[in-house]
């Protein structure tokens, strides 16, 4: 590997490394025989490194055990991508003369945090590999102090109760910029926690998924999405704002209210509004009802981490939408990888096809954005638009003409 191990590179970037293991090589070994073994292997390598970005790195340490090193990958949420991607690749069946397989594997992964050298972070990957064996877990990321995420804190729902209650939930706002034109055209709201006794500010990774899991979930989007149509009508039209909205809401009867009253009481067109329902799967028949109704009021419907679910091709043609937004993913792999970068364009034409308008997330570099106007993509979110940011933080940067104050250029070593 051409990273060193034990201290930052020369030009001062650190990296995330990462942990694979093959499992079950007894039983292919015996299954196969030793020449057809050599080709599953060698299969998984190819796989392997056209999964990985040019930069990135990866060696053999023992048989079916491989060490990666992520180029100048410094986030939980960056390596959180990169594993989505080995996942779906190495995931995919593979044919052996004859023989078709799935290869069985687990992954560990680590970023770099505080004064701990290379070395320290490729050994916490070592780590989050062991916890994902003993956890029969497919992938597990250390978080950015190099400890393997806990289990769920018991007390978490009870807390997130009270964190309602007393408005320490609030939205970040990340720019959507027209391809075309570079203009922002809108902001979607992400949540974040302000915990006034841990002072510091949760991302969703730390609490979405059992909240959304929990009766919580009502509360917590209906007290969402009336905070973002409170900001959104200060601004000036027709700039919108996005809402994610979890499928478990919409399988209640009073989403519909909600989001009306709400429209009304602070006179906001409902045309401004976006719903961001994510694509895990086919929705049931009342969720799809619920937006039809929903588009009645004029809001526009946008389908989320679009490419990465499992709905049919019919399923999408009937799906009441106005609007994809395809997953990071793709995106920030498609100047390394032709397959993302085919499958983005593809995107975009099916959803042109279909009279919906496209949002590329996951816009890192000035090339990507280039690369998707030429290919017709409406519009485009991403940190190379802006980071997410306090309201008011996001009006200097993207409403009032000013540049935003930029954290360190934490994607420019990452496209390299």
């Amino acid at each position: 590997m051409s990273t060193s191990a034990n201290k930052p590179s020369r030009s001062g970037q650190r990296h995330a490394y990462g942990v694979i293991r093959l499992l079950g090589l007894d039983d292919v070994m015996h299954s196969l025989g030793e020449q057809s073994f050599e080709l599953y292997l060698e299969e998984f390598e190819y796989r392997l490194g056209q999964a990985l970005r040019p930069a990135d790195k990866f060696t053999q340490a023992t048989p079916g055990k491989y060490r990666l090193a992520l180029h100048g990958v410094a986030q939980a949420s960056l390596i959180e991508l990169a594993a989505a991607k080995l996942l779906r690749e190495l995931k995919l069946p593979v044919d052996i003369i004859g023989d078709r397989l799935q290869f069985d594997f687990c992954m560990g992964f680590a970023a770099p945090q505080g004064e701990c050298t290379n070395k320290q972070t490729a050994q916490a990957a070592e780590v989050a590999l062991k916890t994902a064996l003993q956890q029969q877990k497919s992938c597990v990321i250390a978080d950015s102090d190099g400890v393997v995420p806990k289990q769920a804190d018991p007390h978490l729902l009870p807390r997130f109760a009270e964190a309602l209650e007393r408005g320490e939930l609030v939205l970040y706002y990340q720019a959507k910029v027209d391809a075309a034109f570079q203009r922002v055209v809108g902001a979607e709201g992400l949540v974040r926690w302000h915990h006034p006794e841990e002072k510091r500010v949760i991302t969703p990774g730390e609490f979405i998924e059992a909240v959304e899991n929990s009766e919580l979930v009502k509360p917590m989007t209906e007290y969402l999405l009336r905070a973002g149509i409170a900001r959104c009508v200060e601004w000036a039209p027709p700039l919108t704002v996005a809402i994610n909205i979890p499928p478990a809401v919409l399988e209640t009867a009073d989403i519909l209210p909600v989001v009306g009253d709400a429209l009304q009481f602070f006179g906001l067109d409902a045309a401004r509004l976006i719903l961001e329902i994510t694509e895990r799967g086919e929705l049931p028949d009342q969720s799809l009802q619920q937006l039809e109704a929903l588009r009645g009021l004029g809001v526009k419907i946008s389908i989320d981490d679009f490419g990465t679910g499992q709905c049919s091709l019919s399923y999408f043609r009937d799906l009441p939408a106005d609007q994809v937004k395809i997953d990071a993913s793709f995106v920030m792999a498609m100047q390394s990888s032709h397959k993302d970068r085919s499958i983005v364009r593809g995107c975009i034409d099916l959803a042109h096809h279909c009279e919906m308008q496209v949002v590329a997330e996951g816009v890192e570099d000035k090339q990507t954005a280039a690369d998707l106007k030429e290919m017709g993509c409406d519009m485009l979110q991403g940190y190379w638009i802006g980071k997410p940011l306090p309201f008011e933080e996001f009006e200097r940067a993207h409403l009032l003409g000013q540049a935003a104050e930029q954290e360190p250029d934490l994607f420019a070593a990452l496209l390299k």
